[in-house]
């Protein structure tokens, strides 16, 4: 069985040689297609020595084993180059498929991680049903290197930041209802970043996108990509989809902030005074610190209270979801 050489941790190579051997390990994988495409695999010779089937399996087998473990020990570079090698020596369909993922994973963890950030960066957190929501979206050059992004090139379409938003409105009865749409942002300029430089774009989403029409709240899920006509990291250019950073915008009923200014004394005057929409809000606005004395709270006053069961068990199932690592 071949042995396998695991990759040197990138992190322990100095700056020029981290660029070198970054740029190194990702052109010689194929591109990703700016439309989000494949992950195809170079072509490569096949040797008419080609080991038979089981010896195949068992290689790809512990392949898939040492990339696996150097994506859990944080070494993306690792984890790329053992796959890589693994699917260019011809890995059988069973691995093929986890092999890919692997890659992909770590070849994105890479250039997020050590070429340029992407972060969305709301303005506010919290808005009120009907508001614009504003931010920007933040570029971090993270390598020793200068990063390039073209707004544009000849014969290609133009850059743009691709924000994928998941919409979740809860209501008083415990409905959650899900729906997407997605927000186009175009760079509006070139992007030069000098090694550990930042450059933000601003992005919007409209009024339309955030009205309410229940009793309740809902939940801005903001996530995407950055689609360029190519990123240029020194003297290399890459042509993948680098993905966001993702940021959680709230959206309450108009008035909530009185309620945010203290968000367990409200939920308990909400409690006291039979109010259902006061007592959802209140308990999403409870701080991460305050929610499982909120639960308890809730509970109690189910029990206490049968015709306020139906909120407090709505509100009780959203706190129980972000203690158990929801959305933010």
């Amino acid at each position: 069985m071949p042995r396998l050489h695991s990759a040197v941790p990138f992190h322990a190579l100095h700056d020029h040689a981290r660029v070198a051997a970054l740029a190194a390990a990702l052109v010689l994988l194929p591109a990703c297609s700016l439309l989000g495409g494949g992950d195809a695999l170079s072509t490569m010779p096949v040797s008419s020595t080609a080991p038979g089937t089981d010896e195949r399996a068992a290689a790809a087998e512990a392949a898939l084993a040492a990339a696996s473990q150097a994506w859990r020990d944080g070494d993306a570079l690792a984890a790329m180059s053992i796959a890589t090698r693994a699917l260019h020596a011809g890995a059988p369909p069973e691995h093929e498929t986890r092999l890919r993922r692997i890659r992909a994973r770590a070849r994105e963890t890479l250039l997020s991680e050590q070429v340029v950030q992407l972060t969305v960066l709301p303005t506010l957190d919290a808005v009120a049903d009907g508001s614009d929501v504003a931010g920007v979206v933040r570029f971090q050059n993270r390598s020793s290197a200068p990063v390039g992004v073209d707004r544009t090139a000849e014969d290609s379409s133009e850059s743009l930041v691709i924000l994928d938003v998941t919409r979740r409105d809860y209501d008083v009865y415990g409905n959650v209802r899900v729906t997407e749409f997605t927000v186009h942002v175009p760079l509006g300029r070139d992007l030069e970043l000098a090694p550990g430089a930042r450059a933000e774009v601003p992005f919007a989403i409209r009024a339309d996108d955030t009205r309410l029409t229940h009793t309740g709240f809902a939940t801005l899920e903001i996530r995407g990509q950055l689609r360029a006509v190519a990123i240029r990291v020194g003297a290399t250019e890459f042509f993948d989809a680098l993905p966001l950073e993702p940021a959680v915008v709230r959206v309450f009923q108009r008035g909530y902030e009185p309620l945010a200014e203290d968000p367990m004394g409200s939920l308990v005057k909400a409690v006291a005074k039979r109010s259902p929409p006061h007592i959802l809000i209140a308990a999403e606005l409870l701080a991460p610190g305050e929610r499982a004395r909120g639960v308890e709270l809730l509970n109690a006053a189910a029990d206490d209270d049968p015709p306020l069961a139906f909120v407090c068990k709505a509100a009780v199932d959203r706190l129980n979801d972000l203690l158990a690592g929801g959305d933010e």
